[in-house]
């Protein structure tokens, strides 16, 4: 299972900017955070959720399921 470890910065932009910390996130954890969101978002309950790929085309897999685009704005 692939973890991704992401740097949270204050600011990259500035020469003074300052690293907040760091945070791991698995695979199961992204699939669990997203159904949670999508069940606050639509009001369906997720059962069983599951991160099947990461792909740069996003039509590349289940091109013919409805998309809910779930953005920073929604975090």
């Amino acid at each position: 299972m692939d973890t991704f470890v992401i740097l949270l910065w204050k600011d990259a932009r500035v020469a003074t900017n300052e690293v907040y910390g760091v945070v791991e996130v698995d695979e199961h954890d992204i699939a669990r955070l997203v159904a949670e969101k999508y069940t606050q978002l639509t009001g369906n309950k997720v059962q069983h959720c599951e991160l099947r790929g990461v792909v740069s085309d996003t039509n590349e897999m289940y091109a013919n399921l409805p998309r809910l685009d779930i953005g920073q704005e929604d975090l």
